[in-house]
C-alpha cells in the first residue's frame, strides 16, 4: 500500500493518525498489508492507532518540487523494493508516490489498485502560485496512472471517472463511510426543528483546516451581514486546526467577528456532539472529492448546503447547492433552507436516507467482493 496523502504521527512508538487504520484495514482482503507513508514525530489531534502486523516503510512527502523532481532517490529505493516484493500494489491517488509505484508495478508485472480520492488539478490549482504550475504536471500524471491501473477504486458515483478514465477495471465505493445510522437522531432532529420554530435562530457550521483557502470558508463569513439584515440570528462556527488569522481579519472586515467562532481541532467523537445543535451544514469548498464530514452531517440529519464542486452534487439536493465564489447565491441558498420549518424537515429526513448507503457494512462488502475477484483473476 502507498500513500502519502496521509501521513503518520509516531511518538515512542505509538503512531497516530484519524482514518489510516480505517484503509488499512479495508485492504486487508488482500491479505499481509505493508504501507509506505510519511511519518513524522508530533502529536496533534488524531488518534492513536494500531498497526499491529503491518509493515511499515517511511518516505518522504512529495511536496515540494525539490523533494518531486530533484531528491526522489529514497523514495524511489524503497518503493521499487516494496512494489517488487509485493503480490498487489494499492495507490491512493493523486499522488507522485503513487505514480512511481504505478510504474514499477508495470516493470516488474504486478498489479496495481488505484483508489481516485480527490482531483489533483484542483487541489493544487487554489493552494499558491507554484501549486497552478504542479497542478498540470500532477493531473498529467494522475491521469496516467489511473489510465495504465488494472484495477481502479473511485470513492464518486460520477465525478472523479470523468477527471480520470481508466482502461482497467473499475467500481465506485466511497471512502466515507459512517458507523451509526440510528432513527433515534432523525426524531432528535425533527423535534428541533419543531421547537424552534419561528424563532429564526441560524446555528452554521463548517469543519476544515481553518488555514486552507480552498475550504471557501470566508465566503459563508461574508454572506453573514445578509442574513442578519433579514433578521436570523447568525452564529457560525468552524472546526479545525490552523491559524485564524486570515479569516478573523475577513469577519472583522465586515463586522461579523462576534458571529464566527473558531472551535478548533476536536476528536471525531465531538464533532458528532456538534452537530446535534447546528441547524444547517456548509461545505464551501473550492475543491473536494466526497467530503466525509458531509456525510457524516448526513447521517446526523442535518440540512446540508454544499458548492456545485467535485462529487458534491451526487450528495444533496439541487436546491442545496450554489456556486463556488457566488455569495449572494450562497445567502440566497442559506435563506431559502432556513427560511421554512418545512424545508429544513425535509432535508433533513432525505439527509438521513440517503446516508444510508454510506454504511460502513454496506461499503465493506462491496469492496471486500471486489477485491475477491482480484485475487480470483490473478490466482493469488
Amino acid at each position: 500500500m502507498i500513500t502519502d496523502n496521509y501521513c503518520l504521527e509516531e511518538v515512542d512508538g505509538v503512531y497516530y493518525h484519524r482514518i489510516l487504520d480505517e484503509h488499512i484495514e479495508a485492504y486487508k482482503t488482500l491479505g499481509d498489508i505493508r504501507i509506505c507513508v510519511p511519518v513524522y514525530n508530533t502529536v496533534s489531534i488524531r488518534r492513536p492507532i494500531d498497526l499491529t502486523g503491518v509493515g511499515i516503510r517511511k518516505i518522504n512527502k512529495e511536496n515540494t518540487i525539490r523533494t518531486r523532481f530533484l531528491d526522489r532517490r529514497e523514495n524511489k529505493s524503497i518503493i521499487s523494493e516494496e512494489v517488487r516484493n509485493a503480490d498487489i500494489v494499492v495507490g491512493f491517488v493523486p499522488s507522485p508516490v503513487c505514480d512511481l509505484a504505478q510504474k514499477y508495478a508495470a516493470k516488474y508485472n504486478k498489479k496495481f489498485v488505484s483508489v481516485v480520492i480527490a482531483y489533483a488539478w484542483d487541489i493544487l490549482w487554489y493552494h499558491s502560485l507554484k501549486g497552478k504550475g504542479m497542478a498540470i504536471v500532477s493531473h498529467l500524471g494522475t491521469r496516467k496512472t489511473i489510465w495504465n491501473s488494472d484495477y481502479v477504486i473511485y470513492v464518486t458515483e460520477e465525478y472523479l471517472q470523468s477527471k480520470y478514465p481508466t482502461k482497467g477495471i473499475s467500481v465506485a465505493i466511497s471512502d466515507a463511510v459512517i458507523e451509526r445510522h440510528d432513527a433515534a437522531v432523525l426524531e432528535r432532529r425533527l423535534a428541533s426543528i419543531k421547537t424552534n420554530a419561528g424563532q429564526k435562530r441560524l446555528n452554521l457550521m463548517s469543519i476544515g483546516a481553518v488555514d486552507v483557502r480552498y475550504k471557501g470558508h470566508e465566503e459563508v463569513i461574508e454572506a453573514i451581514p445578509a442574513l442578519l439584515n433579514d433578521g436570523f440570528d447568525v452564529n457560525y462556527y468552524l472546526i479545525g486546526a490552523g491559524s485564524a488569522a486570515y479569516l478573523t481579519s475577513v469577519a472583522q472586515k465586515f463586522g461579523v467577528e462576534s458571529r464566527v467562532h473558531f472551535v478548533g481541532g476536536l476528536p471525531h467523537e465531538q464533532i458528532f456532539e456538534r452537530f446535534e445543535d447546528m441547524d444547517i451544514y456548509i461545505q464551501p469548498s473550492r475543491t473536494e472529492g466526497l467530503p466525509r464530514s458531509v456525510v457524516e452531517a448526513m447521517s446526523c440529519a442535518v440540512p446540508v448546503i454544499c458548492s456545485r464542486i467535485g462529487g458534491m452534487p451526487e450528495l444533496v439536493a439541487e436546491e442545496c447547492l450554489y456556486e463556488s465564489g457566488n455569495i449572494i447565491e450562497l445567502t440566497e441558498c442559506i435563506k431559502r433552507i432556513a427560511a421554512s420549518d418545512e424545508t429544513l424537515a425535509r432535508q433533513a429526513e432525505l439527509n438521513f436516507q440517503n446516508a444510508f448507503s454510506f454504511r460502513k457494512d454496506h461499503l465493506a462488502a462491496k469492496r471486500e467482493d471486489f477485491l475477491k475477484n482480484v485475487i480470483l483473476k490473478n490466482g493469488l
